[in-house]
């Protein structure tokens, strides 16, 4: 038997494998992160809060399809095993995107200069204070947006649809469906296809849709504009909207493709490695994490050996160059050293126009 022989005939056991060993290096990295944000007091805090959810939400995504891959390979998956994390797997990869989407939102309707009026407290200790804790909740908490909508909106939308989506899933469960296809079932719904499954997936097409309008207002530079345009963060989404559309997409295949069953593992362990590797270039690309690594020098090897102490050494991690808290974080949080010379570029624009 030749390598593609095998490739064909195995294909569910090696795509576990593939997702096993590349789930866990993105969980130590979406770790990573959650711990720099929980152990730096100044990156959990205003519009970080929103951030760190989302990277704790990906973390779990992680966890879900490394289990579920484990699970498969020993056999252990049943029914209600997988429907379990089938569901998880849908509250999670949904409430992302829905945070996404209501970001985006945020970004693109909040006055930044309004914003700006506000008086933050740039005392790296403002926290253990009294005084300055009730500073910075004031600070935080403005007329027309909340931060606390910004994440219980998204959650409360997901859990709804998750448990639309597990009654839908009881009452159209396919008993006879084939043992040896569980092992790519983690999307679940892709055993009896059809035109209703995709009002599940409808947030994925409503997300490219408004990533594509968020890209257009973000990637011109000379953009003058009172709202936040993030030219990073609008790529990112634009990308990762598009991911999010190849799962119903790999329905579509499946249910015209019967015959070439062996590549859907493959091309599932695709789209999750595109998800993944989108999702932390993106995150550690941000300057503030760039900053954090770059701490002991701006190499590879350097940022490298900082992150293991901090993962497995517990590591002091450095406070933020942040010199001022303007925005309640926003562009801290969201945005590459680029977006920075970008809202300077905008900044000299407005004045020179002004003038």
């Amino acid at each position: 038997m030749n390598i593609f022989e095998y490739l064909g005939q195995n294909s569910n056991e090696v795509a576990n494998y593939i997702l096993i060993f590349f789930s866990l290096i993105f969980f130590l990295l979406n770790f990573l992160l959650i711990q720099i944000h929980c152990r730096q007091t100044s990156l959990f805090q205003g519009f970080f809060i929103i951030v760190c959810l989302q990277i704790f939400f990906e973390a779990l995504i992680n966890v879900i399809v490394l289990i579920i891959s484990i699970f498969s390979l020993c056999n252990m998956m049943n029914k209600d095993c997988l429907l379990a994390f089938q569901m998880l797997f849908y509250f999670f990869y949904t409430t992302n995107i829905l945070l996404n989407i209501r970001i985006i939102f945020f970004l693109m309707t909040s006055n930044k200069e309004k914003q700006e009026l506000i008086d933050y407290d740039s005392d790296d200790n403002y926290s253990s204070s009294t005084k300055g804790k009730k500073s910075r909740q004031s600070s935080i908490s403005f007329s027309d947006y909340s931060f606390n909508s910004i994440y219980i909106i998204p959650i409360l939308l997901s859990l709804i649809f998750t448990g639309l989506y597990l009654l839908f899933t009881y009452l159209f469960y396919n008993d006879d469906q084939d043992e040896e296809e569980e092992g790519i079932y983690i999307l679940g719904l892709l055993n009896n296809l059809n035109q209703y499954n995709f009002l599940f997936y409808i947030f994925h097409f409503i997300y490219f849709i408004i990533s594509i309008i968020y890209l257009f207002l973000s990637i011109n530079k000379e953009n003058v504009s009172n709202h936040f345009h993030i030219k990073s963060f609008s790529i990112y989404c634009f990308v990762s909207s598009f991911i999010s559309l190849l799962f119903p997409v790999l329905l579509i295949l499946k249910l015209y493709l019967e015959n070439a069953k062996f590549i859907f593992p493959y091309l599932l362990v695709l789209i999750f490695l595109l998800y993944f590797s989108v999702t932390s270039f993106f995150r550690y690309g941000c300057y503030y994490i760039q900053y954090i690594l770059g701490s002991y020098g701006n190499g590879f090897f350097l940022k490298l050996k900082y992150a293991l102490k901090i993962l497995f050494c517990c590591k002091k991690i450095a406070q933020p160059n942040f010199i001022d808290y303007n925005s309640n974080f926003v562009y801290h949080s969201l945005s590459y050293i680029s977006d920075f010379n970008q809202l300077e570029l905008v900044s000299d624009t407005g004045e020179t126009s002004s003038k």
